[in-house]
């Protein structure tokens, strides 16, 4: 069994640089960010192990459907 990891703000900075080393461990790592084109790109490192959702924790939308 794997772990299972979720970020936020993780399209780029720290959280970006967190979902990449948590992925090459070999964790499930689920990221969530407001720009698509670089999660996109954050995914393509790991296809099999980063799983992305483009959004904003502020909107009461995208908050409601994490829990």
């Amino acid at each position: 069994m794997s772990k299972k990891i979720l970020i936020v703000g993780g399209s780029s900075g720290l959280g970006r640089q967190l979902a990449v080393l948590y992925a090459g461990e070999g964790c499930e790592v689920g990221v969530m960010g407001r720009r698509e084109n670089l999660l996109t790109d954050l995914r393509e490192l790991y296809p099999d192990n980063i799983f992305i959702k483009k959004g904003d924790i502020s909107d009461e939308t995208i908050s409601h459907s994490l829990a």
